[in-house]
């Protein structure tokens, strides 16, 4: 048995006839080009659904508490008193973030379909939701060195493995030893870009790449040279 999922939105169709009238009549584009429309016409299609679905999660509170709104007073009916409660009926599914988000959206709807009505103080109430909000940290996703080197790594011993069981070493396994040699080297020493194509496109052919990945695990990567010089380059030796 599928669970029962509670509608968090009035549908459309549900809204109230003034408010729903108000709101085709905002949002009606123009006959030709010299006509405007409504005012909130010029509104990108993802904008206005995000206007429609603040309206709905507003309009669906609304309805059920049992709040018919009047077209003609609604600034009686919509003050700060029900939107305290509207602010506490969310916050056990949005965070004060999200509330803020939602109210500015509101604001923005309300104030295309209903322009006579000064919404002021609910922008200074959605400012101050917003100032009390907690920040986010930000997520970088940083990869240290180690994760890199060890990563590096995987991706050689995976080519080896893969060459020992096909008995031979495809373009495959000697691309992928490529690319875990040249991920290990840069998180050990940091290249410049001329320097590591230039290497790779030079030193690391197939058939040299064949002769590393036939090594036994134990043998040595040595540097020699500087990087950044011609003299710079690799050498294998057996431990």
């Amino acid at each position: 048995m599928k669970p029962i999922r509670l509608r968090k939105e009035l549908p459309f169709v549900e809204w109230p006839q003034g408010i729903r009238r108000r709101w085709e009549t905002a949002f009606a584009k123009g006959d030709d080009f010299l006509d405007d429309g409504g005012p909130g016409a010029h509104l990108q299609p993802t904008s206005r659904a995000a206007l429609k679905s603040a309206c709905g999660r507003f309009l669906r509170y609304l309805s059920l508490e049992g709040c018919d709104l009047d077209v003609e007073a609604l600034e009686k009916q919509i003050n700060p008193k029900l939107l305290k409660a509207y602010v506490e009926y969310r916050r056990p599914s949005c965070s004060e973030r999200s509330i803020a988000i939602e109210l500015h959206h509101v604001r923005l709807a309300f104030r295309l379909i209903f322009p006579q009505v000064d919404w002021t103080w609910l922008l200074n109430a959605t400012k101050r939701i917003a100032g009390q909000a907690k920040q986010k940290p930000a997520k970088h996703h940083l990869v240290t060195s180690d994760e890199l080197y060890v990563l590096g790594l995987e991706l050689m011993d995976a080519a080896i493995e893969a060459a020992n069981a096909r008995g031979e070493v495809s373009k495959a396994c000697a691309f992928q030893y490529r690319d875990g040699l040249i991920i290990a080297l840069l998180a050990v020493i940091p290249l410049r870009r001329r320097t590591l194509t230039a290497r790779s496109s030079s030193c690391y052919p197939q058939r040299y790449l064949s002769g590393l990945i036939s090594i036994s695990r134990n043998s040595e990567i040595e540097f020699l040279g500087q990087p950044g010089t011609m003299a710079f380059g690799l050498q294998t030796r057996a431990g």
